[in-house]
């Protein structure tokens, strides 16, 4: 969460058409640890109590949420209670990188 990377943000109008491209050589999400951390010990509780309905949704107000990320319906583990589940992956919320952007006066 400390790490910082750098983006491009590209913006495009109604046409899809490019109109204008900034980069950031340091962005981050570190003032969003707290929230991180309540993400990832909702996951290990889906995980203990073997229920995948348990793993953190971005309809929660937290500033993260846990969604599958697989190649293909195949791309499978097995998860705690036996089933076979989609790859999982933790994703930022929508909400968390466009105030993210809004604070490098993005508009």
């Amino acid at each position: 969460m400390n790490k910082s990377f750098p983006i491009f943000v590209v913006e495009v109008n109604d046409k899809n058409v490019i109109i204008n491209i900034k980069y950031f050589s340091s962005f981050s999400f570190k003032k969003f640890n707290d929230d991180a951390k309540k993400v990832y010990d909702k996951t290990l509780e889906a995980f203990d109590k073997g229920d995948e309905l348990l793993f953190p949704k971005s309809s929660e107000g937290l500033s993260f949420h846990v969604r599958p990320k697989a190649a293909n319906s195949n791309d499978t583990f097995e998860f705690s209670n036996g089933n076979q589940i989609t790859k999982r992956t933790f994703w930022a919320n929508k909400s968390t990188v466009e105030g993210l952007i809004k604070n490098y006066n993005i508009n």
